[in-house]
């Protein structure tokens, strides 16, 4: 499988302070895992280019980060992180709309306009809307939306850039179980319909072992393990990371890994 980014012997002045390799494969998705403070944002804002590094290099599809233009990047990857800025006075379209700035720098200017020249900005817009199902919301503003809500408007924004690559933050964090699944099978779809590639930050185990690929997994900024979640969720390779107590079991409907605390498997 084709390389999206590959990571070479990566440090950072705090959160990756030993050097991390490893291969992010095109057209997966793939989840970084570990505990709070193991690295996972860091690793993402490196790939994201906004972490000072101390040593290393990163590829972005065979490019070297570093030497990337700006305008390019934004062509390149939408990065979604966890500390969202609320735009107070942008109705829930027009902070979607936000996300065709690197395709077209006047688009906003003239957006309320509906210019023909721009059909398909207000197509990957409307597309993202109802990616995310955000319809109903599409004229209410920033400040009367839950937190939830802000997320998928983002994450609807992130979409709305159509970049190969998706950078996400904790994209579940805000969301409820149901608002979650549908943003996971939402993004599972976008990959298998354009092969784009999502790398993100993820707590919960068991819904990186449904959706993802492959996963990294980090703790005290090493890379403790990498491969499909057949191989990296086993308690033996996750103990570092979250101890002893873990139990792994067959999803009964796809068999892929699930894991639970000894308590709750033994009650």
């Amino acid at each position: 499988m084709d390389c999206a980014i590959e990571i070479d012997r990566l440090q950072t002045p705090h959160g990756l302070r030993s050097p991390i390799c490893c291969r992010i494969a095109k057209g997966c998705m793939t989840g970084i895992i570990g505990p709070n403070g193991a690295g996972k944002s860091t690793l993402l804002r490196s790939i994201a280019g906004l972490q000072k590094k101390t040593a290393g290099r990163i590829l972005i599809l065979q490019r070297d980060l570093d030497a990337i233009p700006q305008k390019a990047l934004a062509k390149t990857f939408a990065y979604l992180p966890q500390q969202i800025e609320i735009i107070e006075d942008f109705t829930v379209s027009e902070l979607i709309s936000l996300g065709r700035l690197p395709h077209h720098p006047v688009f906003w200017e003239r957006l309320r306009g509906q210019k023909t020249e721009f059909e398909r900005d207000h197509k990957a817009v409307q597309e993202a809307l109802e990616a995310m199902h955000l319809e109903d919301l599409a004229q209410r503003t920033a400040t009367t939306l839950s937190g939830g809500e802000l997320q998928r408007v983002y994450l609807a924004r992130a979409l709305a850039q159509e970049t190969p690559i998706l950078l996400l933050d904790e994209p579940t964090a805000h969301l409820d179980f149901k608002a979650s699944l549908e943003l996971l099978n939402c993004l599972e779809k976008r990959l298998l319909q354009q092969e784009l590639t999502v790398v993100m930050a993820i707590h919960d185990l068991n819904l990186a072992a449904l959706y993802c690929q492959r996963l990294l997994l980090l703790n005290e900024g090493q890379l403790l393990a990498e491969g499909t979640p057949e191989t990296v969720l086993s308690p033996e390779i996750l103990e570092p990371a979250y101890g002893r107590q873990l139990k792994r079991i067959p999803h009964p409907l796809c068999h892929r890994p699930q894991i639970l605390p000894c308590r709750a498997a033994q009650n």
